[in-house]
């Protein structure tokens, strides 16, 4: 019972993304990935195969690892401008984070 309703309750958030001054987090249906802004190199949109069906879905480029593919988070690539909307905003605040700000 406890277990159903956990996964209820991670369904129901599952396939978010947030970025804060502290990091970059990807919420999945049965874990989070959380890295620090300093790893995080872009975002990007990809198409691939998720499960039978191609798919365009979130790229997260990570300093000294492999990009983090996100494809829980997708859409068919003929209406991906969503997924390149929310890209373009991540890599914005990234850009942001990264650039000297005078104190």
């Amino acid at each position: 019972m406890v277990a159903c309703a956990w996964l209820s309750y991670r369904g129901f958030r599952g396939a978010t993304v947030t970025i804060d001054r502290t990091g970059l987090r990807v919420h999945g249906l049965l874990r989070t990935h959380r890295w620090p802004l300093v790893q995080v190199r872009g975002v990007s949109v990809v198409v691939g195969q998720v499960g039978l069906y191609e798919r365009a879905f979130i790229r997260i480029e990570l300093a000294g690892r492999r990009p983090f593919l996100f494809s829980q988070f997708n859409s068919p690539p003929r209406s991906r401008a969503e997924l390149d909307q929310i890209a373009s905003e991540l890599n914005a605040f990234l850009s942001d984070a990264w650039a000297p700000h005078p104190d």
